[in-house]
């Protein structure tokens, strides 16, 4: 078995949002309103080259 040269790359793009939005009314009577909005968008890149001496790994598998 020959080296085998592993490139491995990862990019991870994480956006968090968050929107809180209280609003409070009192009159005799109390009311509350509370929304909360959550956005969560993850982007995961994974790039991997594996050369040379691909074929040999296969073969043993």
């Amino acid at each position: 078995m020959s080296s085998i040269h592993l490139k491995i790359k990862i990019k991870i793009k994480i956006k968090i949002k968050i929107k809180i939005k209280i609003k409070i009314k009192i009159k005799i009577k109390i009311k509350i309103k509370i929304k909360i909005k959550i956005k969560i968008k993850i982007k995961i890149k994974i790039k991997i080259v594996i050369k040379p001496y691909i074929f040999f790994i296969f073969d043993h598998l």
